[in-house]
C-alpha cells in the first residue's frame, strides 16, 4: 500500500520548503557578513548600502515571492503556511528599510528595522515548530540550518 495523498502533498512541501531554507540560511549568512564588516570598520556606509542593494534585499523579495508561490497541499499546512509568508515578507521590507535607514545615517529607522528582523526570527521559530509537528508522522522535518 503507497503513501496516501496527505503523505505526498507533507513530502512534497517538505521538499520545496527545505530549498526555500537552504535560500534563507545563504541570505541569513550574507547578512552576518554585512554586520561583521560593520564591526570591523571595513565596509563605509556606501558599501554597506551596496551590499544590502545588490546582495541580501533582492535574495530575500525572491525569496519571499518563491515562498508566497507554494501551495502547501493540506489544511494544516495551509494554516501554517501564511506565518512564514509574511514573516519572510518582513524581512525583506526589514533588509530594504535597514538599506535606506544606513544609508541616510537614520540610527532609529536602523533600529526599528533590525526589531523587525529579529521578530522573524521567532516567527520561524513558531512556524517550524508547528510544521514539524504535522510533518512529524510522515517522518519528515524542516531544517532551518541544514
Amino acid at each position: 500500500c503507497g503513501p496516501d495523498s496527505r503523505e505526498k502533498a507533507a513530502t512534497a512541501y517538505a521538499v520545496e520548503m527545505q530549498e526555500l531554507f537552504d535560500e534563507n540560511k545563504a541570505i541569513g549568512r550574507e547578512f552576518l557578513d554585512v554586520a561583521g564588516n560593520i564591526k570591523k570598520g571595513s565596509l563605509d556606509t556606501h558599501g554597506v548600502a551596496e551590499r544590502f542593494g545588490e546582495r541580501i534585499v533582492p535574495r530575500a523579495v525572491k525569496l519571499a515571492k518563491k515562498v508566497e508561490a507554494i501551495k502547501p497541499g493540506t489544511e494544516n499546512l495551509a494554516k501554517v503556511h501564511g506565518e512564514i509568508e509574511r514573516a519572510w515578507q518582513i524581512r525583506a521590507d526589514a533588509y530594504r528599510q535597514l538599506r535606506i535607514a544606513w544609508k541616510d545615517g537614520d540610527l532609529q529607522a536602523y533600529k526599528r528595522a533590525l526589531h523587525d528582523h529579529r521578530a522573524v526570527e521567532k516567527a520561524e521559530a513558531r512556524y517550524l515548530e508547528a510544521t514539524n509537528t504535522i510533518l512529524n508522522p510522515y517522518q519528515l522535518r524542516l531544517d532551518p540550518y541544514p
